[in-house]
């Protein structure tokens, strides 16, 4: 199945879009804090991969043993289009999350966007 990376894991749609993967056949990868790590392995997460890792690049590629993430699934406000102009002011865990995505991330990205998130 296809490896998938969910940010904000842990809320509500994260969670939810871990279980769709699982029964999609996919493999959900959780990025999130790691006092949610026993929540988000039990509702199907493959691994949890600290948001706040000093190197978000080797977190993932440790989680996924070296495989590449197929598709991202953010579910963070969109934080991740700061990457491609979004206009957000980021976090240092967001800021890694969106050079990981510069820097290892081909393939799909879907972002769920709040009502702070324009796309247009």
């Amino acid at each position: 199945g296809e490896r998938v990376l969910v940010t904000g894991a842990s809320g509500g749609v994260g969670s939810a879009v871990i279980q769709l993967c699982r029964a999609r056949g996919a493999i959900p990868y959780a990025l999130s804090s790691v006092e949610k790590e026993r929540a988000l392995l039990e509702v199907g997460a493959e691994a949890v991969i600290p948001k706040d890792a000093d190197d978000l690049v080797s977190a993932v590629e440790k989680a996924t043993a070296g495989q590449p993430v197929d598709v991202v699934v953010d579910v963070v406000a969109g934080k991740l289009m700061a990457m491609v102009g979004g206009g957000y002011e980021l976090s240092d865990p967001h800021r890694a999350q969106a050079d990981f995505m510069a820097k290892k991330f081909i393939g799909k990205l879907i972002i769920v966007p709040d009502a702070k998130c324009s796309l247009v």
